[in-house]
């Protein structure tokens, strides 16, 4: 856990011009939980954060720990890549702001492009007759950023939608993903 204090958060401020900001990887099932935090990259061009296949393995058919952002502000980022990038691991926002930012992607996500979504979850805190969805975003807030919200690789994993409002929405995909409505 990576965590700030709930009313003052601690500023991370992010100075390397080179690999990414953090940089996470593991084949855990327990999640990793960012909370609280500000990201900084003000003075970087480069990833805020990067989550690696485990061992940096290219093609890794395991998955990485789930990652869980929780009242996080990512800001002042623009450069030529994503501001996250995760090769391995899910992906979860809840309550975070992006804030002034110009960059290729908000969020890239290649979790799932060599893992069988579809074989259920493997992680502890979801049934393995459940699917751990790769992207999760609610409650979030974008404020003067240009640029990609999320790309992903669309024929080789499940859905990623913005709802908004409150009304229900319903979403049918087969498991091989070729069909939506």
């Amino acid at each position: 856990v990576l965590r700030g204090h709930t009313e003052y958060r601690a500023i991370l401020q992010c100075t390397t011009q080179s690999g990414s900001c953090i940089e996470t990887s593991g084949s855990g099932t327990e999640p990793v939980a960012i909370e609280y935090l500000v990201l900084d990259g003000t003075k970087s061009m480069v990833p805020c954060l990067r989550a690696f296949r485990p061992a940096g393995a290219s093609g890794s058919v395991t998955g990485g720990a789930p990652i869980l952002f929780r009242s996080v502000t990512v800001q002042h980022l623009h450069g030529a890549d994503a501001a996250i990038v995760s090769e391995a691991s899910p992906l979860t926002f809840q309550q975070c702001e992006f804030v002034n930012m110009s960059v290729h992607t908000l969020i890239h996500i290649q979790y799932n492009d060599n893992f069988r979504w579809q074989d259920g979850s493997i992680y502890s805190m979801c049934s393995p007759s459940n699917v751990y969805l790769p992207l999760v975003l609610k409650h979030i807030t974008i404020e003067n950023v240009q640029g990609w919200d999320v790309v992903w690789g669309e024929n080789k994993q499940p859905l990623v939608a913005k709802v908004n409002g409150t009304s229900l929405v319903r979403v049918i995909q087969t498991n091989d993903l070729s069909s939506r409505e």
